[in-house]
């Protein structure tokens, strides 16, 4: 439940199962991430607005921050919750997310029904001035998980690691925001459950994407405007 005087919407009895996943990737610990999306004011964001479950790919490490999460409980069967909120985690998958990304998408993977939400770091991706097929000649797991969730169509929000050298994650996240494709973070601004809602208002756009006044001569789904956009039509 939302709690007393929160501006988040009161959560819809019986709705349908809605999957936020988290992911951070293989490559490098992101402890603070994980850590971030076990707060109490984020797990009421999601539980406001619809989420019954969250998944994390949480890596090295951090299973450590799940089971110290002080507003995550455990029942009976060893099961993790908090506001309402069913939560289970994983390090790795070898066989790679995509199946985890799909689960999202609200086509009935694994049970969940509604639409979800992915919030993914942003992995190591050199960049030409703008996102196109330059940007594929070193994705990485990271960039490769942001370009699937935009394929699919999902929410994403997107998170730099501030413990990395380089300045990659920045440049990823700040362009693919700036064009209205993700939701850019901040793990040390401390306000995830507004990113939710920066999300959920995200899903409304892409579901009459483009935008209007773009151009465009007829309506597409974002699918087909990422794919056109970062070079995956007509790739050479």
């Amino acid at each position: 439940m939302a709690s007393e005087g929160s501006s988040f919407p009161e959560p819809v009895p019986g709705a349908p199962r809605k999957l936020c996943f988290v992911t951070v990737g293989a490559t490098a610990p992101f402890n603070s991430l994980i850590r971030a999306v076990l707060e109490r004011p984020f797990l009421q964001a999601l539980s406001s607005y619809g989420y019954t479950d969250l998944l994390l790919q949480y890596g090295r490490g951090g299973d450590n921050a799940l089971k110290e999460a002080e507003a995550v409980d455990v029942d009976q069967d060893s099961l993790y919750h908090g506001e309402g909120i069913r939560i289970a985690g994983f390090a790795f998958r070898e066989d790679g997310l995509s199946y985890e990304m799909k689960t999202t998408s609200g086509r009935g993977f694994g049970g969940f029904e509604a639409q979800g939400l992915i919030i993914s770091h942003a992995g190591m991706l050199p960049l030409a001035s703008s996102p196109t097929r330059a940007m594929l000649t070193s994705v990485d797991i990271g960039s490769g998980s942001i370009l699937e969730g935009l394929r699919l169509g999902v929410p994403m929000i997107v998170v730099p690691n501030p413990q990395l050298l380089d300045n990659h994650q920045e440049d990823l996240a700040e362009e693919l925001a700036g064009q209205g494709y993700v939701v850019h973070a901040d793990v040390q601004a401390k306000d995830f459950e507004d990113n939710v809602r920066q999300a959920e208002e995200m899903r409304q756009r892409t579901r009459s994407w483009p935008p209007v006044n773009s151009g465009e001569a007829a309506p597409a789904g974002i699918s087909e405007i990422i794919d056109e956009e970062l070079g995956f039509r007509n790739l050479d």
